[in-house]
């Protein structure tokens, strides 16, 4: 799933705070520097015409620039990246660093819930949602084969582009009337101290204007950890990565998580070789093979001579 990821040409990156009990910090108490880190890559394939995407989740200690960064620098990714403007982000290379309009424009939505008269809240809304409304209209037009790659990349800059221009002469245009340090004049800013990344995802097919792909992989887990509250230990909390990467992979490529995590721990332990490991990604996989599997265990007998104790175990679903 990594070389996967990290050979994408594009990737999104979010997290959740989690909290390991075996993990102490000085004073001997579960520490609150462990985090559930979500990737999620974005391949499109021409022929089927739909993006391949897969969803990885990995606990690890801490945010600093070195933990986000870390992984991208083993696997030499090269590709665009999307993040919600966690700061140690910043620190990859700006000309492939995308912004996530939906994260900006939060600051002014939750201004319009106790100020309904400012404009400038208003404004800044309306000029993202056009921005989502065309992306979404275009990219189903190319996903219907309405529009060809180049097509939908040509009449994306052109009807975008100018989108964003006006957004940020609006900008500039009104930040001065607020103060630096209200909610409104640090909406402002956010903007303007990030604008070159929310053009920089008009670049390629796989890019889009937010971060929501990651941010809906992450919220069961964010969900589910009220009700569980914790991991016990780390290998526990690596388990649990292994499984919500399978199960909201197998979600975002719409297939069953069920029969997707039965396949994987069926024939992945058979595995031994690249292609027999990619021929296991979601959208490669042969779901019918478990029929075949599903009847072998259901048919299966005792070696009536047996005297030694059945070892259950994955492979080839025995």
């Amino acid at each position: 799933m990594k070389k996967e990821i990290y050979s994408s040409p594009f990737i999104h990156k979010d997290g959740s705070p989690l909290i390991v009990l075996d993990f102490k910090d000085k004073r001997g108490k579960p520490s609150s520097n462990m985090f559930m880190h979500v990737t999620v890559s974005s391949r499109w394939d021409s022929l089927e015409r739909r993006r391949h995407q897969l969803i990885l989740f990995e606990c690890k200690q801490g945010r600093s620039i070195a933990t986000l960064l870390e992984d991208i620098e083993i696997n030499h990714f090269s590709g665009y990246l999307l993040t919600d403007g966690l700061k140690g982000y910043e620190h990859y290379d700006e000309s492939r660093h995308c912004g996530c309009l939906v994260h900006a424009v939060r600051k002014f939505k939750e201004i319009a819930k106790s100020d309904k008269s400012n404009k400038a809240t208003r404004d800044m809304i309306k000029f993202v949602a056009d921005i989502h409304d065309i992306e979404n209209m275009l990219r189903g037009e190319l996903e219907r084969g309405r529009l060809n790659e180049s097509e939908f990349l040509e009449m994306r800059m052109a009807r975008i582009e100018p989108l964003l221009d006006n957004i940020f002469d609006y900008v500039e245009s009104n930040r001065g009337y607020y103060a630096q340090k209200s909610a409104t004049g640090k909406a402002f800013a956010y903007f303007a101290e990030r604008k070159k990344q929310f053009y920089s995802f008009l670049d390629l097919i796989e890019g889009v204007p937010n971060n929501n792909v990651a941010e809906l992989a992450i919220r069961p887990f964010a969900l589910g950890k009220h009700n569980w509250l914790f991991c016990k230990s780390i290998d526990g909390a690596d388990a649990s990565a292994f499984f919500y990467s399978l199960i909201e992979s197998a979600k975002l490529c719409g297939i069953n998580p069920f029969d997707y995590i039965e396949a994987v721990c069926s024939l992945g332990p058979e595995c031994s070789s690249e292609e027999e490991f990619e021929s296991i990604l979601p959208w490669n996989i042969d779901l019918s093979i478990l029929d075949g599997i599903r009847e072998r265990r259901m048919n299966a007998e005792r070696d009536p001579e047996r005297t030694e104790p059945y070892l259950l175990s994955g492979g080839n679903g025995c």
